[in-house]
């Protein structure tokens, strides 16, 4: 256990206190935690294995409990995967030790983060999120960066957004994006800006796995283009 860095985890609700951060708290070379929302399971009648109880509903969970406590301080990936996964609670990032945070959501039926879920970073300095694969129910996302430039002492700066041709709801709550959008130009893909050697420093000592450039992450700013607005007869989220 002492060299893994992959771990691929679905949560137990029936467990009583099963706790993913328990789970793999020694497990310091933890890189990549992969969340897969619970299914039920088919519960053989006693006696004869042969016979099977019919499936129940899936389980609901929004790993509240289940995330609840510190993660190892390697940890740089979350990825959240599954149909079963309808809402996800204010806390579970709660527990990052990383200054770096790489959070993916596949798959999944959520349809809007809590207001509050960007608020408890901990060490948190930099964040990229992925929304690109099929979560086709998502349409609010909240402001997830609490810096105004990158590297601020205890502040957030959202790195990387990655939304893919989702279909938003664009009102004021999602008004950020552009704004955003501007200040990542202005300090990370300018030719000559004034972030891009504090950028490489800042990646050389809180190596990510595998580590963008700032090249990359700025070409990825087309990916913005793809997302359209729902109630805005489809138009782009971005111009």
């Amino acid at each position: 256990m002492s060299s893994l860095k992959r771990l691929i985890i679905s949560p137990y609700p029936d467990v009583i206190n099963f706790n993913i951060p328990l789970v793999v708290e020694e497990i310091e070379t933890l890189r990549q935690l992969e969340i897969e929302a619970p299914k039920a399971i088919p519960v053989a009648y006693a006696g004869d294995a042969g016979f099977m109880r019919p499936k129940g509903p899936d389980p609901q969970t929004d790993l509240r409990l289940e995330m609840d406590g510190i993660l190892p301080p390697k940890l740089k990936t979350v990825v959240l995967r599954g149909r079963g996964f309808k809402q996800v609670a204010n806390n579970i990032l709660n527990g990052i030790q990383s200054p770096l945070l790489h959070l993916v959501l596949q798959n999944t039926s959520i349809t809007s983060l809590p207001n509050n879920f960007f608020k408890s970073y901990g060490n948190l300095r930099n964040l990229t999120l992925d929304f690109t694969q099929n979560n086709d129910n998502l349409i609010k996302i909240p402001n997830p960066s609490t810096g105004r430039v990158p590297y601020l002492p205890d502040q957030v700066f959202l790195m990387d957004l990655r939304l893919g041709n989702q279909q938003l709801t664009c009102d004021c709550g999602l008004g950020w994006v552009e704004y955003w959008s501007r200040k990542k130009r202005q300090y990370m893909c300018n030719s000559i800006s004034w972030s891009s050697d504090v950028f490489e420093i800042f990646s050389t000592s809180h190596p990510l796995d595998p580590r963008p450039t700032s090249r990359e992450i700025c070409e990825n700013e087309n990916g913005l283009r793809e997302a359209e607005c729902s109630n805005k007869g489809s138009q782009s989220l971005i111009e």
